[in-house]
């Protein structure tokens, strides 16, 4: 029994060392990603962004709707992002 206790106790420090991910501001973003990374938005700069937009022209109009995703995986890093439907 002491020995299914270790072996336990260290698969699980062992899994919870492998989804470890540094946490750095979106605004501190250098161009050069690090490899499961998350760049978060701390200091909310895509949050002005977020929101309904209307264009209308005569009888044409144009909805596009922002909204934000919070640590999105992009198949190298995590990162706050901005998403665009219309």
């Amino acid at each position: 029994m002491k020995n299914l206790f270790k072996i336990f106790t260290f698969i699980l420090l062992i899994k919870s060392s492998a989804n470890y991910c540094q946490t750095i501001n979106l605004a501190d973003f250098n161009g050069k990603p690090i490899q499961d990374a998350y760049y978060e938005d701390t200091s909310g700069l895509l949050d002005p962004f977020v929101g309904n937009y209307l264009y209308t022209n005569g009888n044409t109009s144009l909805k596009v709707t922002m909204r934000k995703l919070t640590m999105f995986y992009n198949g190298y890093y995590y990162e706050d992002t901005l998403v665009g439907e219309y």
